[in-house]
């Protein structure tokens, strides 16, 4: 679903790397099992076992760099029981589900801002993705309307539109026991108005491919919107180490995206991967809807590093560790300055009992490496995401508020609730 710290529970990098609810859900399919909420196993139904819904504190939400409409206007927020999109400059709720949703798997915007593309984590009659007009539209769930034209026993986990406003990309997970798991990528075309939904194309990973099969976690345009950036998370066995996959979705093409080298690295945990390989730990964070994207990994478990990716390239913009506590991170503007969640000095980390720590939201200049303190670090402040269209950054702030302040330092404004 989404990246929250370290230590919480359901909720965040485990100790294998991905957020702990992937590892949950892939440990649910691997077994065969569901879990009610009491704690007890019950038979599970057929296809995959995955539950969006992880026990989180009322009123946390989650917030994602490709949440930020393209223009900058509008934002989603996964709050959990009541998601919902506001307008960032006006200050102000523009769409809330019509849904009982206890999670969201994934939200996209199209290019033009003016639709957003929801996968909630449950809904009562099964999975689903929604898509809505914003402001003003009429939901309607595009995966229900589909039918048997899906790969049967799937569950649709993340969304992704390019190149236009009507063409979705749609990731999906499947299978069971791990031999038989694979994972599927379809274009959709979705008309203005009540027109039909069409499945253009679609492309299938599983045994028989040399891609093995993964789970869907986060996607993002390149190339204008042609192709799809795809965070997958794939069971080993050993550990559940993250890879990045290029979509293809007009030809229905699935393919690896080289991991950059960090040979000098040294395994410090033992579920980290190799040494010479990055344990991809970050989050895919837009420079432009569409085209050029940053991503922040930990290496070896000695630290957090900063790589762009253009199209199915990876470079390191830095050579030296940043201290990024808590992905993701926002470029802005030009790919120069960076705003990061940092953890404020002599705080603990966040645990299970003490969830909240004290950290703050820091500017890094990727030329030099000077880190510029824009939050004073007295609350709990993280995923930062830069508004164009405000001339700001976005924050969350104790989990419940959306803040935002000037990217020179001071004028900080509250912006959600």
């Amino acid at each position: 679903m989404s990246y929250i710290r370290r230590g919480r529970p359901g909720r965040g990098p485990s100790r294998y790397g991905v957020p702990s609810s992937i590892v949950y859900a892939l440990l649910l399919v691997a077994a065969g099992c569901d879990r009610v909420p009491d704690g007890r196993r019950t038979p599970a139904p057929s296809g995959p076992s995955i539950s969006g819904a992880t026990r989180v504190p009322a009123g946390y939400f989650d917030m994602m760099p490709e949440w930020l409409s393209p223009d900058g206007r509008f934002l989603f927020i996964g709050v959990v029981g009541q998601p919902r999109a506001i307008d960032v400059c006006e200050r102000r709720e523009v769409w809330r589900p019509p849904l009982d949703a206890q999670g969201t798997w994934s939200a996209a915007w199209s290019p033009d801002s003016g639709r957003l593309a929801w996968v909630p984590g449950t809904v009562g009659g099964g999975p689903g993705v929604i898509v809505v007009a914003v402001p003003g539209g009429t939901p309607r769930n595009v995966w229900a309307e589909l039918g048997t034209t899906v790969p049967a026993g799937g569950l649709p986990l993340a969304v992704c539109f390019g190149p236009g406003p009507r063409d979705l990309v749609v990731g999906v997970f499947g299978g069971g026991l791990p031999e038989h798991q694979w994972t599927a990528y379809l274009g959709l075309s979705i008309p203005d108005g009540a027109g039909p939904v069409r499945l253009a194309n679609r492309a299938l990973v599983g045994a028989a491919q040399r891609i093995p099969p993964h789970v869907p976690r986060q996607m993002l345009p390149i190339e204008g919107g042609r192709s799809t950036l795809v965070v997958g998370t794939h069971w080993t066995g050993e550990h559940l180490p993250n890879a990045l996959y290029a979509i293809d979705p007009a030809r229905g093409t699935v393919a690896s995206v080289p991991r950059p080298d960090v040979s000098e690295a040294t395994p410090s945990r033992p579920n980290d991967n190799r040494e010479g390989t990055a344990s991809w730990m970050g989050t895919l964070s837009p420079l432009d809807w569409g085209h050029s994207y940053l991503f922040g990994v930990e290496s070896g478990g000695r630290g957090r590093y900063l790589f762009r990716v253009d199209g199915a390239q990876t470079r390191r913009i830095r050579r030296d560790a940043v201290p990024l506590h808590f992905p993701p991170l926002a470029a802005l503007d030009d790919g120069s300055l960076f705003a990061l969640s940092e953890l404020v000095p002599g705080s603990p980390e966040p645990t299970a009992v003490t969830p909240l720590c004290r950290s703050r939201i820091t500017v890094l200049d990727s030329r030099t490496g000077a880190l510029r303190p824009l939050t004073d670090g007295s609350a709990d402040d993280d995923s930062p995401i830069w508004s164009r269209a405000a001339h700001r950054v976005l924050f969350r702030r104790n989990h419940t508020e959306v803040w935002s302040v000037s990217p020179g330092g001071g004028d900080l404004a509250r912006v959600w609730p």
